[in-house]
């Protein structure tokens, strides 16, 4: 569909269609891309805002990790 031939009120709509497409498509935890994080702020029944987090929790847990470590034990022959 070429959407610079609609004008008018059939654009306005088609518009925020597409806008609010987006933006499901932004908050939904399954399409999250490595390294991203998505917040989703909510008002709960006292008025209080609340954010909660979806995605990749590495993207906020990765600078405050330590690289991993490979331990070999070696024990001399011969021995139990």
């Amino acid at each position: 569909v070429k959407l610079d031939a609609i004008e008018g009120p059939t654009f306005d709509l088609v518009e925020k269609t597409i806008y609010a497409d987006a933006h499901t498509a932004a908050l939904n935890p399954a399409e999250a891309t490595t390294g991203r994080l998505i917040p989703m702020v909510e008002r709960d029944s006292a008025g209080r805002q609340i954010t909660r987090f979806a995605g990749d929790i590495k993207a906020f847990m990765a600078p405050f990790m330590a690289p991993g470590q490979t331990v070999a034990i070696r024990r001399p022959q011969g021995r139990v």
